[in-house]
C-alpha cells in the first residue's frame, strides 16, 4: 500500500516564510513559483501602485515591479489581517555591490507594523548571508527607522530632463 508523505512538497508551498500573528497582522513571504502567486500579487496591486505614485513614477511603474516578482528577482512579503485578507505588501529586491550583497526595498504599501516586521526581515536575510537592507523612501523614513538602528546613508536628488 502506498502512503503519502507527511508535509507539503516544496514545489506546492505557497509561502516560504510565515510569521505568527502579532498586533493583528501576520507576514508571509510568497513563493513566486506557487500556483496562487498571481492572485495574491493581484490583491497587492493597489498597494504597489500607491507606493510607486508616492515616490517616483518616472523611474518605475507597477508593471515593472510585478515583472521582477514573476521572474523571481524580487521578494514579496504580504501582510494579512485577522480575517486572512491582504492588508499590505512590501517588495524587496536583491542588490549586489562590489563588496557586499543585500536587499533593497522596491515598494511598500498598505498596513505593516515596522517594529514587528523589520527584525524578522533582518534575521531572514542575515541567515541567507546577505549583508544589508537598504531602504529608499521619503525623508520621514529616517525618523521611523532610526530607533531600529538604521541610519541616513545618503540623499538622492532627482531632476527630470
Amino acid at each position: 500500500m502506498q502512503t503519502a508523505l507527511a508535509g507539503t512538497p516544496v514545489a506546492e508551498k505557497e509561502y516560504i516564510f510565515i510569521t505568527p500573528q502579532v498586533h493583528g497582522l501576520s507576514y508571509k513571504l510568497l513563493d513566486h513559483s506557487c500556483k496562487g502567486f498571481k492572485e495574491v500579487v493581484g490583491k497587492c496591486w493597489k498597494h504597489i501602485e500607491a507606493s510607486i505614485n508616492r515616490n517616483n513614477p518616472d523611474l518605475v511603474e507597477p508593471e515593472d515591479i510585478v515583472l521582477n516578482l514573476l521572474k523571481g528577482a524580487s521578494h514579496i512579503w504580504v501582510s494579512f489581517d485577522n480575517d486572512g485578507e491582504v492588508a499590505g505588501c512590501l517588495i524587496m529586491t536583491m542588490v549586489k555591490y562590489p563588496r557586499r550583497a543585500g536587499v533593497m526595498s522596491e515598494a511598500a504599501g498598505g498596513k505593516f507594523i515596522i517594529e514587528d516586521i523589520y527584525p524578522i526581515f533582518e534575521k531572514f536575510y542575515k541567515d541567507r548571508k546577505l549583508g544589508f537592507i537598504q531602504i529608499t523612501g521619503r525623508k520621514g523614513w529616517d525618523r521611523v527607522m532610526k530607533p531600529s538602528g538604521y541610519k541616513l546613508d545618503h540623499i538622492t536628488l532627482y531632476k527630470r530632463l
